[in-house]
Order: structure tokens, then C-alpha cells, then sequence
């Protein structure tokens, strides 16, 4: 039957292999199955999609003993996903030398004997990738003409990994970009041509990584930058070219990070900052350049950090200020130049803080204050020339500061407290003279 050129096949009415599945195949010889989901469990499965060239189904792959993907040799696009999981002798993907297009996503997965991607190397956009838990995968080599990734690329769980060289011609991710818990996994090299992400930026629990290596040609983040749990890295050299990040930046649990060098160019935050649990971080100058954040600071449980030093052009906090259990922290310098916060202020069990001066130039707190349990504070005159606190002033159980110069504060303050004041628990014995 001729219909535009082309001669259509009827519909095959073969084994459940096949889903409702037409063949078509037009006058330059090309073959297309329609299909809801085309399941490969056995050599059979794979040897019926000889030939094909264009998929319009999701196809999964899940077959021990397979050892050869080159019944799909023809093949160079899938509208649809691709996953190919919980395979047992598979070493590499040859037969998908011409694959080019997969609009969903692709799904690499649970491959005991995955060592390669070799295969994947003409491929240009894929719709979604996730490379995840296939324990002898070596690199990521075959995936060097991938330039588009619509949605999330994970890569995550491939302990054998070691950098990221394959990534090279990579352009675009429209959602998350997560590298997590690859554990041998030691830099992250040769992501030198991506712009923006999409969303988020996760870089977690690798714990052998030193260095971001290349990923600094990255200029914008749509959503949360998150490097945590990575225990060898020691500065952020790696992002230098991030401008701006559009929800939280956390920076949490990496043990050996000595500083924040590296995130010099960066701007702004739409969300928090969060820099919490990195032992030995002494300050944060590499953010020096950072001037808008839209919610929350909060610096906590950095047990070597002294000063708040990098953060000297932030005028405006969008919601809270939290500075707690910091136990060498001496001082709040970093703050000089802050005006406004949104929210609440918390500083609490900070040992070594002997006053709270470089928060003069706060004009207006939008929530309470609540000074607590700072050992060696010895002054809070810094807060005296604030215009407007709109929640309660509660200053409790400082052992250093005494309750008359707590007093002299509060009487600069009057009637610019909204809310009410609690003074418990300080110095009763010093004398302000």
C-alpha cells in the first residue's frame, strides 16, 4: 500500500515483545517501530530491532548474558527513554555507534561489568542522563560529542570513576547537574564549555575529590550550588566563573576546605548562604564580590573560622542572620557594610566573640535579635544605631557582658523595639566604669 512515497508494513502481530508496534518502512529503505515500551530481556528481544532506525517508544535493556548491543547498530534516534540496566557481561555499548538523539532520558544504571560508554560517541542531545552505580565503569570516554542535556544529568554511585574526561563538548543542562558519592572520583576536569545550569548544581559525598578542575567555565545556576560531604577538597578553586546562583549556596561538611578561594566572581544569591561543619575553613574571602542575598546567612559549626573577612560587600540579608557555635570566632568583621535584614538575627555559642561593632551600619532588623551564650562578649554597642528592630530584643546567658552596658544599649534603643525585651542571665557583677 503506497501512501506519500513510502510503503507502510501492516501492524506485526508477533510475542508480547512487541506493544502495539508498526513497522514502517518508507522507499530509501528506513525502518520505524511506534510503541508505548519495547522491554530486552534476551539475544531474541535484540535481534527483532534489526534494522531500525528511528524509535518511537521507550526501550529498556535489562539482560544477562548479553554481551553486544549490535543488533541496534541502525539505529540513530529514540523518542522516547533509553535504559540500560542490570546487565551482567556488557563491558561497553558498541552496536549505538549511530545513535544521535534520545528526547527522554537516558538511564546507565546497575551494569556489573560496564567498564566503558564506548558506543555512545556520536551522540549529540539527550533529553535527560543519569550514570549511576555501575562498579567497574572507568570514564566517562564516549559521550565526547554529547553537547545538550534538556533535563538532569546525574552521575553518581560509579566507583571507579576518576574524573570526568568525556564531558568535554558539553553546552548545555536544562535541570539539575548532580555529581554525588562517586567514591575514587578525584577531579572534576575537562567541563570547560558549559554556561548555565538549569537548576541544581550538586557537587556531595565524593570523598576522594581535590580539585573542581575545569567546571569554572559555569557563569550562572539557576537554582541550589551545594558542595558538601567531599572530605580531600581544600578550596573552590575550580568555580571561578559563577556570577550568580539563583537559590542556596551550601557549603557544608568538607573537612579539609581551608577557604573559599574560587568564588570571587560571584555576585549574588537568590536564596541562602549556608556555610556549616567545615572544620577547617579559617575564613571566607573568596567571597568578597558578593553583594545581594535574597534569604538567609547563616554560618555555623566551623570550628576554625575567626572572622567573617570576604563577606565585606553584602549590604542586604533577605531574611535571617544566624552566627552560632563558631567556637574561634573573635569578632563579626566581614559585616561592616551590611545595612538590613529581612528577618531574625540569631548569634549564639560563639566562645571567642568579644563584640558585635562591625554591625553598626544596620539600620533595621525586620524580625528579633537574640544574643545568647556568647562566653567572652564583652559589648554590644554595635546594635545601639539601629533604627527599627520589629521583633523582640532578647540578650541572655553572656558571662562577660555586663548587664550596665546591656542597659546603655537598650536605653539608645527605646522606643525602636516592636517587640519585647528580655535581658536574663549576663554579668550582674561588672561595672561599666
Amino acid at each position: 500500500m503506497e501512501l506519500l512515497g513510502e510503503s507502510m508494513i501492516q501492524v506485526l502481530r508477533q510475542s508480547a515483545f512487541f506493544l502495539s508496534i508498526m513497522l514502517v518502512l518508507s522507499a530509501c529503505g528506513d525502518v520505524r517501530i511506534d510503541s508505548d515500551h519495547i522491554s530486552i530481556k534476551n539475544a531474541d528481544d535484540l535481534a527483532e530491532l534489526q534494522g531500525v532506525r528511528l524509535l518511537q517508544a521507550d526501550l529498556s535493556v535489562m539482560a544477562d548474558g548479553l554481551d553486544s548491543l549490535a543488533p541496534l547498530a541502525a539505529l540513530t534516534q529514540i523518542d522516547g527513554d533509553l535504559i540500560i540496566s542490570r546487565t551482567d557481561s556488557l563491558t561497553d555499548l558498541s552496536g549505538l555507534e549511530n545513535l544521535v538523539h534520545v528526547t527522554g532520558s537516558i538511564t546507565i544504571a546497575m551494569n556489573d561489568s560496564l567498564v566503558s560508554l564506548q558506543g555512545l560517541n556520536n551522540l549529540q542531545e539527550a533529553g535527560a542522563l543519569w550514570i549511576s552505580s555501575n562498579p567497574m565503569l572507568e570514564n566517562l570516554n564516549g559521550l565526547e560529542s554529547l553537547s545538550m542535556v534538556g533535563e538532569n544529568l546525574i552521575i553518581a554511585e560509579n566507583a571507579q570513576i576518576t574524573d570526568l574526561e568525556g564531558l568535554s563538548d558539553l553546552e548545555h543542562v536544562g535541570g539539575d547537574f548532580k555529581i554525588c558519592q562517586n567514591e575514587n572520583l578525584e577531579h572534576i576536569e575537562h567541563i570547560n564549555s558549559i554556561k548555565h545550569i538549569g537548576q541544581d548544581l550538586l557537587i556531595v559525598n565524593n570523598p576522594a575529590l581535590k580539585s573542581l578542575g575545569t567546571i569554572g567555565a559555569v557563569e550562572t545556576i539557576g537554582a541550589k550550588l551545594q558542595i558538601s560531604v567531599n572530605h580531600q577538597l581544600t578550596n573552590l578553586d575550580g568555580l571561578t566563573g559563577i556570577t550568580y546562583v539563583g537559590g542556596d549556596l551550601e557549603i557544608m561538611g568538607n573537612n579539609t576546605l581551608t577557604d573559599t578561594s574560587g568564588l570571587e566572581n560571584l555576585r549574588e544569591i537568590g536564596g541562602s548562604l549556608i556555610i556549616f561543619r567545615n572544620y577547617v575553613l579559617q575564613n571566607l574571602h573568596g567571597l568578597s564580590n558578593l553583594i545581594s542575598l535574597g534569604m538567609k546567612l547563616e554560618v555555623s559549626e566551623n570550628s576554625a573560622i575567626t572572622s567573617l573577612g570576604g563577606l565585606k560587600s553584602l549590604t542586604a540579608i533577605g531574611t535571617h542572620l544566624v552566627v552560632q557555635n563558631n567556637p574561634e570566632l573573635n569578632s563579626l568583621v566581614g559585616l561592616n557594610t551590611l545595612q538590613t535584614v529581612g528577618g531574625n538575627v540569631g548569634i549564639r555559642h560563639n566562645a571567642k566573640l568579644k563584640h558585635l561593632d562591625e554591625l553598626q551600619n544596620v539600620s533595621r532588623v525586620q524580625g528579633e535579635i537574640l544574643i545568647h551564650a556568647n562566653d567572652n562578649l564583652e559589648s554590644i554597642q554595635g546594635l545601639a544605631t539601629l533604627d527599627l528592630i520589629e521583633g523582640d530584643f532578647t540578650v541572655t546567658h553572656n558571662a562577660s557582658l555586663a548587664r550596665c552596658s546591656i542597659e546603655d544599649v537598650v536605653k539608645e534603643l527605646g522606643d525602636d523595639v516592636l517587640g519585647n525585651m528580655v535581658i536574663d542571665n549576663n554579668n550582674q557583677e561588672l561595672s561599666c566604669e
